[in-house]
């Protein structure tokens, strides 16, 4: 057997085949040619591991996963996210997406591979939602929302390492929602592009992003309304907002009425310019938002960005005759609050 199958003439196939069925036979009859038979016993072994073959692990080792992957999936299939999405996001990591690549080489009469959005490169997974110039600016884009160097965009555009930038249970899950519904978002201006000739716009496109993210965490209890506005300019702290309003009623004991929170943020980028803004919110006790505010500083260090942030804060309810009340001021700063 092994001695007949040598290359693709010498057997009959009831149809007529594809390039990509020759290219896959062509594997098969490398890898029977490798086989050496030798006089004795057969025996059935599995040498990817000591145990019994078994179809998951097949699968695996066919799609080239690891544990960490299978665990990740995992965890994103029990995102509350539309059940159509996460088999999207299933169908592009197993690159089985309708690209032009793809239809080029498994149907006849496709001729065109061409990108949909720049038609300078192979319409590829990998080129679609990473690589191509159009798409890296809303990439871009959504890093700046996310306060992430715009560098990641240089790297390899692998969902698993761009999932695992943000760290923190309640951030990563905030985190992995919007990369999704980025990855969603590029595929369906892609379709429109394709099919109705609409074009799109890097606003409009973030601004579906940020509001569908917004959307699916709200349908998992992960975010409410009043945190909307914030999403939109701060998603980290909406994230960390929301986890406090647990904990809203420890601040009755004061008999507060109105909770201001503030923080700022400092840092060198990679050019030795120095970036700094602060943000923050006030709320009454039931958690209804009341005022928020987001910005640029000129604080020289990541004190003074705080310092800005909290007297900003105290400077907006001290000028607003509508909050009324004891207030209590919360930062994050040990080194502020003492001073």
């Amino acid at each position: 057997m092994v001695e007949k199958w040598k290359n693709l003439e010498d057997c009959v196939w009831k149809r007529s085949l594809r390039t990509w069925d020759k290219n896959q036979l062509n594997e098969i009859f490398s890898l029977i040619q490798q086989i050496s038979l030798e006089e004795r016993q057969d025996s059935i072994k599995w040498s990817a591991s000591p145990q019994s073959y078994s179809s998951k692990k097949g699968y695996s080792i066919i799609m080239g996963l690891d544990n960490s992957g299978v665990d990740e999936w995992r965890k994103i299939w029990n995102y509350r996210i539309p059940p159509k999405i996460l088999i999207f996001l299933w169908k592009s990591f197993h690159g089985v997406l309708p690209l032009k690549k793809l239809l080029k080489e498994r149907m006849t009469g496709v001729l065109d591979s061409s990108c949909s959005l720049c038609a300078k490169d192979d319409e590829t997974r990998e080129h679609l939602f990473w690589d191509c110039q159009t798409v890296k600016s809303i990439w871009s884009t959504f890093f700046d929302w996310w306060n992430i160097s715009r560098s990641v965009t240089q790297r390899n555009g692998n969902f698993f390492q761009i999932i695992r930038l943000v760290k923190g249970t309640e951030l990563k899950i905030a985190w992995s929602t919007s990369v999704i519904a980025l990855l969603w978002t590029i595929w369906i201006a892609r379709n429109k592009l394709v099919y109705r000739n609409t074009k799109w716009e890097l606003d409009q496109v973030i601004w579906l992003v940020k509001i569908r993210a917004f959307k699916w965490l709200q349908a998992a209890n992960k975010r409410n309304m009043g945190l909307e506005n914030f999403w939109q300019v701060n998603p980290r702290g909406a994230c960390l907002l929301f986890n406090k309003k647990h904990r809203r009623m420890d601040y009755i004991w004061c008999n507060s009425t109105v909770i201001g929170f503030s923080d700022g943020s400092w840092k060198i980028t990679n050019g030795g310019s120095k970036r700094s803004g602060i943000g923050g919110c006030i709320t009454d006790l039931e958690g209804n938002l009341l005022y928020i505010f987001s910005g640029p500083c000129l604080a020289n260090s990541p004190l003074e960005a705080e310092r800005e942030a909290l007297l900003f804060l105290f400077q907006r309810i001290k000028d607003n005759s509508n909050l009324q009340g004891i207030l209590t001021l919360c930062t994050d700063s040990k080194i502020v609050r003492n001073q």
